[in-house]
Formats: C-alpha cells, structure tokens, sequence
C-alpha cells in the first residue's frame, strides 16, 4: 500500500468562505474507517506487511511536512490514529516500535526540547524522523524479499507454527529444516493468511 491509499477525497465545507474556486473545493484527508479498521485487525486482501509498509511511509511523511513546512494533510486526530494503527499492525508482525510522543503537538514539544529548535532545526528534525523510520523501512523490505524468495520465517530466524484458515486457497509448503522448522513455499497464492505463533516482538 502506498500512503495515498489511505486518504480520500471530500469537499472543504469552507471552500466559498476561504478564497476557494468552485474547481478546487475538493480535498485530501484521512480515511479513518480504513486506518481505524486496520489498528483493529487483518484487512481482506491485504498482507500486514504491506499494511506497515503503507502507514509507516504516511506517518512519515506526514511528521517531515509538519516539522518542514507545516504542510500535513492530516491533523493531530489523524496522525495520532495513523501512528497507532502503525504500532499495532507492526505488533502483529512481531515488531515493535514506539515514537516519544503520540501527535503533532507531541511531537513539536519533543523537538523544542530535544535541541531541534532554531537555525538548521527542520534538517535536525528531518534526520531524527529518518533515523527513528529506518529501521522499520529495512525490516519489512527484508521480509518481503524473503518472501519473495519463496521463504517465511520468525523474527529470530526460525517458524514456529504455521496457521492457515480452514477457508480458501492454501500454498503448498514443503518442509526444508525439520530443526529449525523451515518451510519453503513450493506453489505460492496471491495472499497468504496466516498467523505465526511464538514469535517474540522484535524492536526496531
């Protein structure tokens, strides 16, 4: 998912009052059914995996324009649900990740007392959100390569279980390492459903 999947589009209620044209009344905001649907659980036809990758690169995003520019689309409801549908959806993937503040209020508080502030201040802030990003960017590009590759495993390296629902098309697995229990995907389906158990939260 990209972070424009996330937003839709609606009419400025206030377009007439704000010096709009008619053309440009329309704007971008949050799809908070969606997010919020996503903090809640799996979304039909959706891996986590792409999930995360989504919202992280929207809460990303967003926190740079606000700390730039102030040119976010979202308002600090918005972030503050964007980024808790991020740490669950990551939870669920057995990673975790957490921000030392929770919207973008929290988030101009940090950098006021975190020597952010001033001149050269929005590059410091750009370097702290690409910093505090990374590692999530990295990991999830790397599973994603491994599944590629035809290959699952838990966040330590090895699977535990695997659990496929009782409905629906299943991949054919074949087991490669009866020790360390990993599986190959010898014949692949468009979404893999499953959840893996065991598997202890990585930090990112």
């Amino acid at each position: 998912m990209q972070p424009g999947d996330f937003l839709v589009s609606e009419e400025n209620p206030e377009w007439d009052l704000i010096g709009l044209d008619s053309e440009n009344r329309m704007r971008r905001v949050l799809d908070v059914a969606l997010v919020d649907q996503l903090r809640q659980g799996c979304l039909e036809g959706t891996s986590d995996l792409d999930a995360a990758y989504g919202l992280a690169a929207l809460a990303h995003d967003e926190l740079v324009a606000f700390g730039t520019d102030s040119s976010q689309i979202l308002d600090d409801d918005d972030i503050a649900l964007v980024l808790r549908a991020l740490r669950s959806v990551l939870r669920r993937l057995g990673l975790k990740f957490e921000l030392p503040f929770r919207d973008f209020k929290g988030f101009h508080g940090y950098w006021s007392g975190h020597g952010m502030s001033g001149p050269g201040g929005w590059g410091a802030r750009r370097g702290y959100l690409q910093e505090a990003f990374e590692p999530v960017f990295r990991e999830l590009n790397e599973r994603e390569d491994r599944e590629e590759a035809g290959f699952i495993r838990g966040v330590d390296g090895q699977l535990k279980n695997i659990i496929f629902a009782s409905n629906g098309p299943k991949p054919e697995i074949i087991l490669r390492g009866a020790i360390n229990n990993v599986v190959e995907i010898s014949k692949k389906i468009p979404i893999i459903a499953c959840s893996m158990t065991d598997l202890s939260a990585t930090p990112v």
